[in-house]
């Protein structure tokens, strides 16, 4: 954890190269943690610097490498949750949905694109039903804006507006 913090430091003073790796070497602790110790924490430490980079990276416009970090971010958010099926959880494995939503419709990749902001707006949808006391508002309003965005990049602007309603 403190790795990532130096590297979240690093980063704010706009040394990237320095960040990514104080990043890499949080994943490295991580990683060495992890396999002495099968713990969810460490995990979720690992998926935190995994999003981190790939955040990086979106930002230099590094898409394809951002998208790496995604999807390894992802898949330790499923393994998390093949162990402890928590609200926390559950909407970090909908953030990474959205996030590799995002660059699949930035690629034109459009089906995959709406398999995982399907999943996102599944994953958003369950929880509201069952955490009743959180405002999940926020978190809808961003499902329905993806899919609606998506619909309308795809010419079918009938549908984009009715997701863009529902968000609303």
């Amino acid at each position: 954890k403190e790795y990532r913090n130096l590297a979240e430091y690093l980063y704010e003073l706009r040394q990237v190269d320095r960040s990514m790796e104080f990043y890499h070497q949080a994943v490295e602790l991580g990683e060495k943690i992890q396999n002495r110790w099968d713990h969810v924490e460490v995990r979720e430490q690992i998926a935190l610097a995994y999003d981190a980079m790939g955040n990086i990276r979106r930002a230099e416009e590094m898409l394809k490498e951002a998208v790496e970090y995604y999807e390894k971010a992802l898949g330790l958010r499923e393994q998390i949750l093949g162990k402890v099926s928590s609200i926390k959880n559950r909407r970090a494995v909908a953030v990474s949905c959205y996030r590799l939503g995002e660059y699949y419709r930035i690629e034109n990749e459009y089906e995959k694109a709406a398999e995982f902001y399907g999943r996102q707006q599944a994953l958003i949808l369950q929880l509201a039903k069952e955490d009743t006391a959180t405002d999940w508002r926020r978190d809808l309003m961003i499902s329905y804006g993806a899919l609606g965005d998506l619909e309308v990049a795809q010419h079918r602007y009938d549908a984009g507006m009715e997701y863009l309603k529902q968000g609303l």
